[in-house]
């Protein structure tokens, strides 16, 4: 499952993950796979809430670790 998105990152491509929320609005996702691809360059989001200017950052190629600490982001 990590290939793919470890070529992707490696071949310079700005990989965004949305992460699955349950129909309560819970996160429902495996933080293993997540930490891996926050650790190999991917950004990983855990709601729809700031995607809109992650992918605006995205597109004007700006650093999406920049933004996301501007935005007040972390990962843990």
């Amino acid at each position: 499952m990590l290939k793919r998105p470890a070529y992707l990152v490696g071949s310079g491509v700005k990989l965004i993950v949305l992460l699955a929320l349950d129909d309560r609005g819970a996160p429902s996702y495996n933080r293993q796979n997540a930490a891996r691809l926050a650790a190999m360059g991917a950004c990983v989001c855990l709601h729809a809430g700031p995607v809109p200017d992650m992918m605006a950052a995205a597109m004007k190629r700006s650093s999406l670790e920049q933004w996301a600490a501007q935005a007040g982001i972390v990962h843990a």
